[in-house]
């Protein structure tokens, strides 16, 4: 009998010290799930000012976006800030856009925007997230858009449907260093079905770099740039004032109000679409020819 007590007990003692490991191994379980949280506002928007960056929005969302670029400050001379109202008095550049995320990874989105009379449509897959315990330590985003213009040229240039398509592919890797600063970097692939001159290239290559400086619970100091990899303009000399292009840049700054985030900034680029403001930039960074924008974000939980 008294053998019989002590291997029921030793039964249950074991039992408990399994059940014990059983509770401290899913404690441990937890306890890694929480370490392998992501990193969370990289950059606020998908959007940097013109640039794409790594960011999807949230599962079931729809983003509308209203990006507006007046004309440049001083219309190639300083002396026109004023009677041009800082820009506010020339030609400006306006985009409608609509993006939905479906899961919190994958994002399609289309826009219109009135330069070239362009529209646009894009998908965008967040490959990796950056997790807290850096077990992942960065981001990284994959984007592809399809461009068409509906300008009228009145002439034969456009002689195919086809011939008014271009596209851009990038791949996007960023990492929030800590809660102020943010750093992404990229390539670009431009390619345009029909070229204007004869001296152009269908295909562009871009190395990019964004940033991202918080300055308070609300605002952020941004930064954009894209430096053209190839020789895709060969400048003939009769042809300078047509032909050359020049790396986009834009500074920005962020500010969230509740469900809205607005940016505004400076760039010298005036498209507002990937082929126009990477491939198409006409203006040095210079006070003469830079322009004054803003962009509105508006999310949509559905």
């Amino acid at each position: 009998m008294k053998k019989f007590i002590l291997c029921i007990s030793t039964l249950c003692f074991s039992a408990g010290l399994f059940a014990q490991d059983d509770l401290l191994s899913l404690v441990n379980d937890d306890a890694q799930k929480k370490t392998k949280d992501f990193a969370t506002a990289t950059f606020k928007t998908t959007r940097l000012f013109n640039f794409q960056t790594v960011e999807t929005q949230s599962r079931h969302t729809l983003d509308f976006r209203i990006s507006h670029r007046f004309g440049d400050l001083g219309a190639n001379n300083v002396s026109n800030l004023g009677y041009n109202a800082f820009g506010l008095d020339a030609q400006a550049s306006i985009k409608l856009s609509l993006e939905y995320c479906f899961d919190g990874k994958f994002q399609i989105g289309i826009g219109r925007c009135n330069d070239q009379k362009m529209v646009d449509g894009f998908a965008k897959y967040r490959l990796f997230r950056q997790t807290t315990n850096n077990s992942c330590p960065v981001s990284v985003t994959l984007f592809a858009g399809v461009y068409q213009t509906y300008i009228r040229t009145g002439d034969q240039y456009y002689a195919n449907q086809m011939d008014r398509l271009s596209y851009c592919d990038q791949i996007m890797i960023a990492r929030k260093f800590n809660r102020r600063f943010s750093l992404q970097l990229g390539a670009a692939y431009v390619h345009f079905n029909t070229v204007l001159y004869a001296e152009d290239k269908n295909d562009a290559y871009f190395a990019t770099g964004l940033f991202r400086l918080k300055l308070t619970s609300r605002t952020a100091l941004t930064a954009e740039y894209a430096l053209p990899l190839n020789t895709y303009y060969d400048v003939a000399a009769n042809k300078l004032a047509q032909t050359t292009r020049f790396p986009s840049m834009a500074v920005g700054f962020d500010i969230e109000t509740g469900g809205h985030v607005f940016q505004i900034g400076i760039s010298n680029s005036f498209g507002l679409d990937e082929p126009e403001f990477l491939a198409n930039t006409e203006k040095v960074w210079g006070l003469e020819q830079i322009r004054i924008g803003f962009n509105i974000s508006r999310v949509f939980d559905l």
